[in-house]
């Protein structure tokens, strides 16, 4: 069985350099390799960061970072199938109906997903969106070769730390209790 790994992606869209700066100064220097930056990029010369995460709108500015580690996202089977090879894995969603943007589902076929991923995906994609102990089943039966979690692990009331915790828990063991295809 693969080992499981976890990666946290950063993601303030209106803090500050300094206060991403300040952010990774809180946190312990033996996680910074498992976080990936969505904003401040030049942090990554910093820190040493997993790399750094390029929303669709910020896609051209990957091609400034040749060494860096990449993550982005895809919103249809057209939009992956569109980009590059630059990038080391890539987020599709939302596979199901969101757990934290309310009404936000996506229109992913799941058949022409798991077809999609059984022939083109090199293993480097990732679902996302609705993500939660009673949809991983399939998620791993479609193929995806991981998933991000957002709004099954923080709800929607981010704060109540011990229910986090709880969530994220949960989560973690279910990921290892299942085999990977």
């Amino acid at each position: 069985m693969e080992a499981f790994q976890f990666t946290l992606h950063l993601r303030k869209p209106q803090a500050t350099c300094g206060e991403y700066r300040a952010l990774l100064k809180a946190l312990p220097e033996s996680m910074h390799h498992r976080i990936m930056l969505h904003e401040a990029y030049e942090l990554a010369e910093e820190f040493p960061l997993k790399g750094l995460h390029f929303s669709a709108r910020k896609q051209v500015l990957a091609r400034h970072f040749p060494e860096v580690f990449k993550s982005t996202s895809a919103h249809s089977l057209e939009e992956l199938s569109a980009l590059q090879c630059e990038y080391n894995y890539i987020f599709l969603g939302p596979v199901f109906p969101s757990i934290s943007k309310s009404g936000y589902s996506g229109t992913l076929e799941h058949d022409r997903v798991g077809e999609f991923l059984k022939t083109a995906s090199g293993g480097r994609v990732m679902a996302i969106g609705g993500i939660a102990l009673d949809t991983l089943e399939a998620v791993r039966t479609l193929g995806f070769h991981g998933v991000a979690v957002l709004g099954s692990v923080w709800g929607n009331q981010p704060g109540e730390a011990n229910r986090v915790f709880e969530n994220f828990k949960k989560i973690y063991q279910c990921i290892h209790a299942v085999p990977t295809v």
